[in-house]
């Protein structure tokens, strides 16, 4: 079997067409009270990476996602400046819907599934150019991003930031807090990012795969790739 490169790998992985998802704890979390819904708290594993929150998923249908080639995609770690990014592309766009619409509507979150959200039918019903927010790992992202070499945008940061701002925002996120005890320190969170215990997955085989395609032959033909300082 050839050896892959480097930047062949990630093109492999956007490619795949199956999803694996398992659950390893559920639980019954704490009211979420901006979308006022009980919280259906998940410990899993997609495609053999490690994730937590309380929504409500259909990976494989977001896998298979049917886009346009006007879309454009956001993708990025949590705590890297996402929705800094969100606002200033609206702003650039001077889209006054922003002004009436949540912007989950009007820009969304695609794993994000919870209450009336559903991502499927509301991109059927946005108008074009639409644009997406995700923070899943390349091989669970729609695979038409790569097939139709759709926009993509791709903000980071670096570790030791996003440890710190992710420390804060589990300690404040109503959805995430359920997943820490009370006497959660920043000590208990180094080692859980360290090990890969966070909402988004392992930070570094984040950035490392997302690396890989961004900066490929491929890949630099549709990203865009900004730092955090950058913007």
């Amino acid at each position: 079997m050839a050896k892959l490169t480097p930047s062949a790998q990630p093109c492999t992985m956007a490619l795949a067409t199956g999803i694996t998802y398992e659950i390893i704890e559920e639980f019954t979390g704490r009211n979420v009270s901006k979308f006022g819904t009980e919280c259906i708290c998940k410990r899993y594993l997609l495609n053999g990476i490690y994730r937590e929150d309380a929504c409500h998923h259909n990976f494989q249908a977001l896998r298979n996602m049917k886009l346009h080639e006007s879309d454009v995609f956001l993708c990025t770690y949590h705590r890297v400046g996402t929705t800094l990014t969100q606002r200033i592309m609206l702003a650039l766009k001077d889209d006054k819907r922003y002004k009436l619409m949540d912007i989950f509507e009007i820009f969304p979150f695609i794993e994000m599934n919870i209450d009336s959200f559903r991502t499927p039918e509301l991109a059927a019903k946005l108008p074009h150019p639409r644009w997406f927010k995700t923070h899943l790992f390349i091989s669970a992202v729609p695979r038409e991003i790569f097939e139709r070499k759709v926009r993509l945008i791709h903000v980071y940061r670096n570790c030791k930031e996003t440890m710190i701002s992710s420390y804060h925002f589990y300690l404040t996120n109503p959805m995430l807090n359920n997943f820490v005890d009370e006497d959660f320190t920043f000590e208990k969170h180094f080692d859980r990012f360290m090990k890969g215990y966070s909402s988004c997955g392992c930070w570094f085989r984040y950035q490392k795969d997302w690396f890989d395609y961004v900066f490929s032959e491929q890949g630099r033909s549709h990203c865009l790739v900004i730092s955090y300082k950058e913007l």
